[in-house]
């Protein structure tokens, strides 16, 4: 049996892959009669977004495909979270994060998990706080 080594085209297709799968499953429970869990699937740049509102899925608030160039739409998909109170985890493309996008993401109040290559990240700010009432400075000094 022939194994494929894993190269920068192979886990591109399969982040493709992951990010696909998870709009569709959404787009599935979205396209349900009425919506009844509140599912929206928005494209911030190359990023795909899902997010949700019912209580049983809290935990599924997801963008997936997030590269370097996405990053200007960073404050933006986060205000689309918090105006309905939640937070989100981002994965990040594989080799995309360099300090400049993890310095950013850090301002912005998300945590990285650090539990993948695909560094994925936390929104660890209340919904209710303001990005900018936070002491940027002092949260980034010591990256």
């Amino acid at each position: 049996m022939r194994a494929e080594q894993v190269t920068r085209p192979l886990i591109r297709k399969v982040e493709k892959f992951h990010s696909s799968f998870n709009a569709a499953r959404f787009g599935s429970l979205r396209d349900l009669s009425g919506n009844p869990y509140e599912v929206e699937i928005r494209a911030f740049g190359n990023a795909l977004a899902v997010k949700n509102k019912s209580p049983q899925l809290r935990g599924k608030q997801r963008v997936t495909g997030f590269g370097a160039v996405d990053a200007i739409h960073l404050d933006e998909m986060l205000r689309w979270y918090r105006h309905d109170g939640l937070k989100c985890s981002i994965q990040t493309n594989y080799g995309e994060m360099n300090e400049r996008l993890f310095r950013q993401f850090a301002a912005a109040g998300l945590v990285s998990s650090g539990s993948s290559t695909t560094m994925p990240w936390m929104d660890a700010i209340e919904p209710n706080q303001l990005s900018s009432g936070l002491n940027r400075g002092a949260r980034i000094s010591n990256i």
